[in-house]
Formats: C-alpha cells, sequence, structure tokens
C-alpha cells in the first residue's frame, strides 16, 4: 500500500505529455507558480439542520480536518486554503440559494456537497452558470447521469452503483419478493429504480412500493401495506430518523420477524442500532462504521484519519455522537483529490478549470491517508467515481461487516457522455 504521498497513476503518462503540450502553448506551467499567493476557497454545502444535519455534521468536520491538515503541511502549492460553507436546511430551493451565495458572495472556486440528492439537482445548472467544479455527494443516479455537465464529479458511489453491486447479494442470500419502503424524493425514487430493475430483470419481483414522505411520524399506515406471504424481503430505503422510525415500527408489528430487513446505505447512517428492532438488519454501506470493519492494509491510515477527524475506533465522536460513516470520508478525500490535481497541472488562474477538469477524468486513485475509504477510480465519460461497498449486518447491537464488494461490481453502463 502506498503512502500519502500516493500519485494518480492511470493517466500519468497523458498528463506528462499533455502538460508539455500545454508548456508550449501557455509559456510554461512553471510561468504560473508564484502567480498568486492569495488562498484557495473551497465551499462546502452542508445539511447542518433540517433531516440530514447528522450527516452535514459530519461532513463539516471531515472536510475542516482536511483543509487543517493540508494547510499545516504548507498548503496546496503553497497557497493556503480556505473553507467557508453554508446550511441548505435540507431543502432543495435553499440549497441552490446557498449554492449560488458560496460562489457570489464567499468567492468558493470549487464546491462540495450537498448529501441532499435534491440539493444537489437544483445546485447542477448553478454550478453550470457559473462554471464552477461541484462534487456533490448525494447519490441519485441523474447527478453524473441526465443531468451531468462537465463541471461535476463524484466521487463516492450513485444509487445505480449500490444497485448493481448489492441486488445480486440480496437475491443470493436474502430472497427474490420484494416490497420496497422508500423515501418520496428524488434520492429514493431513483434508488428504487435501479434496485428494481434489476430485481424484474433476472427474474426477481417487486410485490409492493410504497412511498413514504420525508419526516414522517408514524409509520404504522405505510407499513401495513406490507404482506409478508409475498415478500421475501423488506427493502428499506430511508435516511436518518425515517429509517430509524420505520425500523421500530416494523418491528413492533412483527415484520422483522416474518422477513428479512435490507437497508440501502442511509438506513443506520449516525443512528444508534443496539435496539432489538434494528437486530438482524442487513444494509449495505460505502464505509465501514468501526474501525475493525476497515481492510488490513487500510487499517492504520485508517485510525489516522479517524484521529483527525475526531471518531474513536467504534465510530463514534464526541459526548458519544455516531459517525456518518458511509459518507463522511467523501469531503475528506475530495479535498486532497482537488490539493493532488491543483499541484499536478499548475492551476492557478481563477475560473480556468480545463485542465483540472482534464486530470480528474479517468483517474486511478489508490488507497492511502489522503484517500481513506480506499482504491477507486473515476470514469471520464461521466465524472462518475466507484469504490469497495460492504455488506454489513446488525449482530448485538454492533455493525458487522460480511463482506467487500470491489469497485469493479459498482461498474454500470453509463447514462451519460459529458
Amino acid at each position: 500500500m502506498k503512502d500519502s504521498g500516493t500519485k494518480l497513476t492511470r493517466r500519468s503518462l497523458l498528463k506528462g505529455v499533455m502538460s508539455g503540450g500545454l508548456s508550449l502553448l501557455a509559456g510554461g506551467f512553471n510561468s504560473f507558480r508564484g502567480y498568486s499567493n492569495s488562498p484557495i476557497t473551497i465551499g462546502l454545502q452542508a445539511e447542518l439542520t433540517g433531516g440530514l444535519a447528522t450527516y452535514g455534521y459530519w461532513h463539516l468536520k471531515s472536510a475542516r480536518a482536511a483543509v487543517k491538515r493540508i494547510n499545516a503541511e504548507g498548503g496546496i502549492d503553497g497557497r493556503k486554503v480556505r473553507l467557508v460553507h453554508e446550511d441548505t436546511e435540507t431543502d432543495p430551493i435553499t440549497g441552490s440559494r446557498k449554492m449560488k451565495r458560496l460562489i457570489l458572495k464567499k468567492g468558493a472556486e470549487l464546491v462540495i456537497g450537498s448529501q441532499h440528492s435534491g440539493v444537489c439537482l437544483a445546485s447542477l445548472p448553478v454550478s453550470r452558470r457559473f462554471s464552477v467544479p461541484y462534487f456533490p455527494i448525494g447519490e441519485a443516479t441523474e447527478i453524473t447521469g441526465s443531468e451531468g455537465h462537465e463541471y461535476v464529479f463524484r466521487l463516492n458511489c450513485s444509487v445505480e452503483a449500490h444497485a448493481e453491486a448489492g441486488y445480486r447479494w440480496i437475491m443470493e442470500n436474502l430472497g427474490t419478493s420484494w416490497t420496497v419502503v422508500y423515501a418520496d424524493y428524488a434520492m429514493g425514487q431513483s434508488a428504487l429504480e435501479e434496485w428494481g430493475s434489476r430485481l424484474e430483470t433476472r427474474g426477481g419481483r417487486i410485490v409492493g412500493k410504497i412511498a413514504v414522505p420525508q419526516g414522517t411520524d408514524d409509520f404504522g399506515p405505510y407499513l401495513q401495506k406490507v404482506d409478508p406471504e409475498q415478500s421475501d424481503v423488506l427493502v428499506i430505503i430511508l435516511y436518518g430518523p425515517d429509517a430509524l422510525a420505520c425500523l421500530r415500527r416494523s418491528a413492533e408489528m412483527g415484520l422483522s420477524d416474518e422477513l428479512a430487513l435490507f437497508g440501502n446505505t442511509g438506513s443506520v447512517e449516525a443512528l444508534d442500532i443496539d435496539f432489538s428492532g434494528a437486530e438482524g438488519l442487513w444494509s449495505i454501506t460505502n464505509y465501514p462504521r468501526r474501525l475493525e470493519g476497515t481492510p488490513d492494509e487500510l487499517m492504520d491510515v485508517n485510525r489516522d484519519f479517524r484521529d483527525m477527524v475526531g471518531i474513536n475506533p467504534g465510530g463514534r465522536g464526541q459526548k458519544g455522537r455516531i459517525v456518518d460513516a458511509s459518507h463522511f470520508w467523501v469531503p475528506w478525500e475530495v479535498v486532497n483529490l482537488l490539493k493532488e490535481a491543483i499541484e499536478a497541472v499548475g492551476w492557478e488562474v481563477n475560473r480556468d478549470y480545463s485542465r483540472l477538469i482534464e486530470y480528474l477524468e479517468g483517474a486511478d486513485i489508490p488507497g492511502s491517508l489522503d484517500y481513506p475509504q480506499g482504491d477507486k477510480f473515476i470514469r471520464d465519460v461521466d465524472h462518475q467515481g466507484f469504490h469497495s461497498q460492504y455488506i454489513q449486518r446488525v449482530d448485538g447491537g454492533k455493525l458487522e461487516i460480511e463482506t467487500e464488494l470491489p469497485p469493479e461490481y459498482s461498474e454500470y453502463e453509463p447514462n451519460a457522455d459529458l
């Protein structure tokens, strides 16, 4: 395994040729070195209030830790990094407005976030309008599909990548007749389509599709629609408190005794799952909550990474706050990826992103302290990232990793050509 100084590898030869060619056109990248000592400003869209506030809390801590480390080591190509952030309030209209504020009022030259797919989709036109690279964390497939554009890169998997990696495992291990309870907004709708279409194409069937508004208090009326006689699996595509409420109510109604339960990446995020209703729940995640679930070859760098963000080996922060394990690593890795790319191409001219974009397209990224989640790659055609995913199970009130699904398991046919 390589250390935190690892460089992007797939396109290294091409980048050398490219930079040589551009040197002739632009007088050489070295002429840009020292062009400005002003800070590089990175913006973060974070859900600090609203339904996904547990995510925003950890995204901000992760981004701040990455920036602190980089600045302590001399910055990016000698320039300090300035992190600015805005609260999307877990609302697409507000999130789009805050995206504009980050760019126009706070000077963000590159923007990370949001976790909420609706906010991401509402912010994509803003990124295009102002030609600012955007690194959303939301998982709706359209973000790097039908709604994507050249300035958008997603390092973490989409819902289609989760479905591609995980549906076969469910069919082989839990059952082929599913009832799906899903969040009735962009992420949930996208996930229903991606998981359900794969199941049905390969001989399984969706017995029921139950849409639930975000912030639902009582899941009873929705779960009454579940027919255990017809279903093998109850698939839960919900986030945060909604997922918790669904699990508790399903246990009260006895559904967890009659069906296998399987959750998407948000089903147990930042939730205390040490209660009887969660026991036995299967789910897919981008990253293990507990340090001991990480691959042996990445254990040391993950210990250091967690220390810098403020997370103990059990996956908790100050006052016992549980980490958003599946996604909190993304801001850390994006900040480090930007450092690597900026230094590689000598980017300093404000709003001239062509070389930066070219460098990121098709990048191979080895696991390291810069990229503790592990090996991944960014597909050049649609700017979608692919990485390992994990099947986990609640066992004795703890999340135990059952199996790792490598990056290539997630790759699906592109939905766009950028």
